[in-house]
């Protein structure tokens, strides 16, 4: 009876193990974003997780007097040898994406800073992009060197989206996380109040749901940065500029 459960539990762990698809049939796109680094190194820990269990399982069975030629232990070899094999693709992808955002970090780090952690709260490319073509207004002369800890000359204003010290005295010396924390805090509050300034019933929802990083500039510029109309484009022109940065396009 004994040996009767353990065979059933070899069964359950053979079909997990199973489920593993060979790496040589595995659909994996060039990854272009950051959310394919977190998605690759998911994908490594599932692996490794297969592969330990395909260990298990063999050993399971040698304990049971099974011999190398069993089915079960000649199962959990190929089961291994495929999260293996997927493993070491899904890795190799990482480390190749690595290398792309180490380059980033390396030519803007503080505008690859911002990337990161913008999309850490869930904002979609599209958004951040329009964000990050907002502060390369405010901060960089129209580039991505922009710079989160900048006052304006007369002083009055700071920070990413160049906060007023007098309005916003919170984020005032905050560095670039708690500028971003703040932002977060921020824009569902000033969109409620401001959307209809970029175009009646827009709200803050609308503005997450938006795919074109021009429009997220446009919209950011309007409704949050409440500025001259006169810098609309270059906002505009620098969201583009950061989306195909950042996603890798040419």
């Amino acid at each position: 009876m004994q040996k009767k459960i353990i065979i059933f539990l070899l069964v359950l762990i053979l079909c997990g193990c199973q489920s593993v698809v060979p790496a040589a049939s595995l659909e994996v796109a060039t990854p272009y974003s950051y959310e394919d680094y977190i998605e690759l190194e998911l994908l490594i820990t599932e692996q490794q997780e297969r592969k330990e269990n395909a260990h298990i399982m063999a050993e399971a069975a040698r304990a049971l007097g099974y011999t190398d030629d069993h089915i079960i232990i000649q199962t959990a070899k190929e089961a291994w040898w495929a999260a293996e094999n997927a493993r070491h693709e899904y890795h190799t992808l990482q480390t190749e994406l690595r290398a792309v955002w180490e380059a980033k970090e390396l030519e803007y780090p503080d505008a690859t800073r911002v990337w990161i952690l913008l999309k850490s709260y869930n904002l979609s490319d599209a958004v951040v992009a329009g964000l990050l073509g907002n502060f390369m207004v405010e901060t960089a002369g129209q580039t991505l060197d922009i710079n989160p800890l900048l006052y304006s000359k007369s002083g009055g204003h700071y920070g990413l989206a160049q906060w007023s010290r007098k309005y916003y005295p919170d984020v005032q010396g905050a560095d670039t996380p708690m500028q971003i924390a703040f932002l977060m805090e921020t824009m569902e509050y000033e969109f409620t109040v401001y959307g209809k300034v970029y175009k009646s019933g827009f709200t803050y929802q609308d503005f997450l749901e938006l795919t074109d990083p021009r429009q997220v500039a446009l919209a950011f510029a309007k409704v949050y940065e409440r500025c001259g109309s006169g810098s609309y484009s270059a906002r505009q022109n620098c969201a583009a500029i950061a989306y195909n940065y950042f996603r890798g396009v040419n």
